[in-house]
């Protein structure tokens, strides 16, 4: 490595990545930074930790998936932050990883970065020790040893993790690359995941990680999507190609109708040969100069690079490159053996060079040479945009560039290719449009919009995408091998709205019309439109997978917008609600006579009716208890005997609060309820009272009798008088306010005269002789 070279500046959009960043990771120990293929997540990765470490114990670990790319990721580490910075580099990989390093030549190549391997962890831990900058990088298959070098080697932990590919640690939580997330495994005092394509998972739970989980990844704090990456210059254009080609054609330029064609001493099947023809013409007429083709397996993959010289010979000179180089490259390889497949694709060799491969040239192979890919069997979306990446890098931003994305179509002879839109043949075409469209968000919002005019009243089954026209392909799909005239054109456009979007947009868009029209959504279960969607079905659906949990928030929001109920009940549940408030705010509370009718205009809402009926309900235990809640909510009144008693309690509670006691006059009366008469009537009849109402009752100091009570008063005046002054001399004019007004001296009057009629108990005249109080003889 050389350690003098000085890097160029980071372009604009890397360094916001790095500030943004590096400033997140001040106080989140987790961060993720999603950016498109080829701009540049390892020189920004870089940065980070470099940053990062500087502050710490300028310790540093960064995890990829292979071993290859160790090699460049250091490569590129030294460059960017001069090898002086990445001190002692140490390569952590498997034994299984060391023996195929040394079958392929990649030990060597790993020497040339100035990095010790280490392929267990007490070699890791006592290469690690030591003073001075260092750079760990290990790959994701040996991340045991490095937790054992931690966990039984006392190995320090670095000052940040970099996990590059983070998609790769999503998905089963229990896999082996899933331990750099865990701090009890693996301990890192900070995180940064990299990755172009995130690994979102549905129906996340303890066993599935998705990397929504800001848990384990931290916020996204840095997003630099394909489309603005594309309109910022940093990547090519892209096209879709979509070369069609029958079984006919294939068996018309050899003149023979055999299942398995042979050319030569070889037999191939013909919807190889078939497809091999189809990719060669449509890269002639595209100009198409460098090509990388994915296949389902490796010997597919080998048998193409073999046969497609051969299916290159069968076509006119006017059908085909001038030139083809056709190579294959796999994991068994040796490096050299790899590179110079991959020197060919950046080489200046005229014609058309095409390197084929299953799994290899995806994350990590950076030839901005390359005009295209082509898959040739159905990808993950993960996978067709690693791909694809592969044709979207430039070399040289001054240069338009459009990177080709072929989809080769291979049809039987009696398959019509307006009828096989929707059959098995292009199925992969629809799948490499999702995919696209799952991390293009222009493409995205293109093909919704499309699919939501597809239900406005106006369509007749047409559609358009982008700025494109009716009869007409968009500019970044095409049709080749067959005619595309404009009712074609429709149909393939529509197909591919259709099978890239989801019949979500279309729906809503049906709804907020028949909401205009209507002005409700209480749509009829067989309701079609006019466009022929079954929108009162989709409304029953909708509702069942409400019931079931199964709508996202945010697809919720966007029906309730329109005025979604989510079910019948709910929607005569929500009347009965409005006829409630309307009743409470005109008379102040909900104790509804059974004969109230509210109405509006012409039209009556028997409320009272219904109230009492869903008491009876209630007792028997069914109204189901959201719609229970719903209505405590409103303070709906289930029990009124248990309701009038509350009422009770709460009155008495508030008379307290105003006069300091609960002897209650038999005429009070508060805001039209006769507290009084009930006062008098459970004093009368304590015996209809239960247990726990009686507690409740003397808890807040009710008065059961009155004339005991206001002796018990008379009496404690009384001794405090006494108590104060010494005698019991009480004068006339002197007077209690409170709690009730008293008047002692006339009371005492009273005692006197009732005790000369013989009309005062012998018990109470004992009383008062004790406090001392004189009776006449």
């Amino acid at each position: 490595m050389n350690h003098l070279q000085t890097p160029p500046p980071l372009f604009p959009h890397q360094q916001e990545a790095v500030d943004v960043l590096a400033k997140t990771l001040i106080d989140s120990s987790r961060v993720t930074a999603v950016m498109a293929c080829g701009t540049g997540k390892t020189r920004v990765g870089a940065e980070v930790a470099g940053q990062v470490a500087e502050i710490g114990s300028r310790h540093r670990l960064v995890v990829v998936p292979t071993l290859e790319l160790v090699r460049q990721t250091m490569m590129e580490w030294a460059h960017q932050l001069g090898r002086d910075r990445l001190g002692r580099i140490i390569a952590v990989c498997s034994d299984r990883e060391v023996l195929s390093a040394h079958r392929t030549g990649l030990q060597d190549e790993l020497t040339s970065t100035e990095a010790q391997v280490a392929n267990d962890a007490s070699q890791l831990a006592a290469l690690a020790k030591g003073p001075g900058p260092l750079t760990i990088a290990c790959t994701y298959a040996s991340l045991h040893i490095l937790a054992e070098a931690q966990a039984h080697h006392r190995m320090a932990p670095p000052d940040i993790a970099v996990i590059d590919e983070a998609h790769r640690t999503a998905g089963a939580a229990t896999k082996a690359w899933a331990a750099i997330h865990y701090d009890d495994i693996i301990t890192a005092r900070r995180r940064l995941y990299l990755t172009a394509t995130p690994r979102i998972l549905d129906g996340e739970g303890d066993d599935v990680i998705s990397m929504t989980d800001e848990h384990l990844y931290g916020p996204v704090a840095y997003r630099l999507p394909f489309a603005t990456a594309i309109d910022l210059g940093l990547l090519a254009r892209y096209r879709l190609v979509v070369p069609v080609v029958t079984n006919s054609e294939a068996h018309q330029l050899l003149g023979r109708d055999d299942a398995f064609l042979r050319i030569g001493r070889t037999a191939m099947a013909a919807p190889m040969l078939a497809k091999q023809l189809a990719v060669l013409r449509a890269a002639h007429e595209h100009g198409i100069r460098r090509m990388i083709t994915y296949h389902g397996s490796i010997a597919e993959a080998k048998w193409f690079a073999a046969l497609l010289p051969h299916a290159h010979a069968l076509l006119p000179p006017d059908q085909r490159p001038t030139a083809l180089a056709a190579e294959h490259v796999h994991g068994n390889q040796t490096v050299a053996q790899r590179r110079k497949a991959l020197d060919r694709l950046a080489g200046q060799e005229d014609g058309l060079v095409v390197v084929s491969n299953a799994r290899v040239l995806s994350e990590g192979v950076d030839v901005p040479a390359v005009d295209a890919v082509c898959f040739l069997s159905p990808r993950s979306t993960i996978d067709t945009i690693q791909g694809t990446g592969r044709a979207m890098r430039l070399s040289d931003r001054s240069r338009p560039k459009t990177a080709t994305i072929m989809v080769p179509v291979f049809l039987q002879q009696d398959q019509e290719p307006e009828s096989a839109l929707n059959s098995t043949p292009f199925g992969p075409v629809w799948q490499t449009v999702r995919a696209l469209a799952s991390h293009d968000e222009t493409l995205h919002r293109e093909l919704e919009t499309a699919r939501r005019f597809l239900a406005t009243p106006t369509a007749t089954g047409k559609v358009r995408l982008g700025a494109g026209t009716e009869g007409e392909l968009p500019d970044w799909l095409s049709f080749t091998g067959i005619p595309v005239p404009p009712d074609f054109a429709d149909a393939i456009t529509v197909r591919t709205v259709r099978a890239a979007t989801t019949v979500w947009p279309e729906y809503l868009q049906a709804a907020e019309t028949y909401r205009a029209e209507h002005g409700d959504l209480r749509v009829h279960e067989d309701y079609r439109t006019p466009t022929g969607l079954g929108l009162g079905r989709w409304i029953a659906y909708l509702r069942k997978l409400h019931r079931l949990g199964k709508l996202s928030p945010s697809q919720i929001e966007e029906w309730e917008a329109l005025g979604m109920t989510w079910s019948v009940p709910d929607q005569k549940l929500q009347e009965l609600i409005h006829e409630l408030r309307e009743f409470k705010r005109e008379y102040g509370h909900l104790d509804v006579p059974k004969t109230y009718v509210a109405k509006s205009g012409d039209r009556e809402y028997t409320l009272g009716q219904i109230y009492a009926s869903l008491r009876t309900s209630y007792r028997y235990g069914q109204v189901p208890d959201a719609k229970v809640a719903a209505l405590n909510a409103e303070g709906f009144i289930w029990d009124r005997a248990e309701y009038v008693w509350n009422q009770f309690v709460s009155d008495c509670c508030e008379f307290m609060i105003w006069n300091g006691h609960l002897d209650i006059p038999q005429t009070y009366v508060m805001r039209g309820r006769s507290i009084g008469q009930q006062v008098s009537g459970f004093r009368s009849h304590p015996d209809r009272l239960t247990p726990e109402q009686r507690r409740t009752l003397d808890r807040i100091g009710f008065v059961w009798d009155s004339l005991q009570f206001r002796w018990d008063l008379h009496i404690k005046a009384v001794i405090e008088f006494k108590a104060e002054h010494g005698h019991l001399n009480i004068p006339g004019s002197y007077v209690i306010e409170k709690p009730v007004l008293l008047r002692p001296r006339s009371w005492m009057n009273t005692c006197i005269q009732k005790h000369r009629n013989g009309k005062l108990k012998p018990e109470r005249h004992q009383q008062l002789v004790a406090l001392g109080m004189k009776f006449p003889d």
